[in-house]
């Protein structure tokens, strides 16, 4: 037995209009998705506070600003500045005095995601050796999903820095 399945000039055919408009709605379904997607994730990261900077109407000490980091509040000496990170091997948030390398500064304060952050030992402020030679002094503490880890020639500034770190009140 043999089926002629082409549609002939007095049959018409259906399907094609009926496939094409399922098709039109699904395509449109999903942009629709997309785009509120791309508006959800753009308002949770506006609303986290995935943008560095300074704070403004914080209360710290004469000679020193606050920054903040996705929600993680940390006081700095005020000649400190934003690291540019961008051409660096690793890439994440650092502030450091303003004259230090960007890529290669051994001062500073830093953050790290909690999850992904791998000390060598454990929170507080120790000094810290490079080829035998104590030079400065380290330490990290834990807040808000985030290690805030901070390093100087002043162990003072270090316990300062962590002392201060905290998550922004909303």
């Amino acid at each position: 037995m043999h089926w002629n399945l082409r549609p002939t000039s007095s049959v018409p055919c259906v399907v094609a209009p009926i496939a094409a408009s399922r098709l039109s709605r699904l395509l449109l379904l999903v942009a629709v998705g997309a785009a509120v997607l791309a508006v959800v994730s753009f308002r949770y990261q506006a609303a986290s506070g995935s943008s560095p900077g300074v704070v403004t109407d914080s209360p710290a000490k004469s000679g020193w600003k606050t920054i903040e980091y996705q929600g993680i509040r940390v006081d700095i000496p005020s000649g400190w500045e934003r690291s540019e990170m961008a051409d660096c091997e690793f890439r994440f948030e650092h502030w450091a005095p303003a004259d230090s390398p960007g890529c290669g500064s051994d001062e500073g304060v830093a953050f790290y995601r909690s999850a992904s952050f791998d000390p060598a030992s454990g929170p507080g402020v120790e000094r810290v050796e490079a080829n035998g030679v104590s030079h400065f002094w380290a330490g990290y503490v834990e807040v808000g999903g985030w290690a805030v880890y901070a390093s100087d020639g002043d162990q003072d500034v270090v316990a300062m820095l962590l002392n201060s770190a905290r998550v922004t009140k909303n």
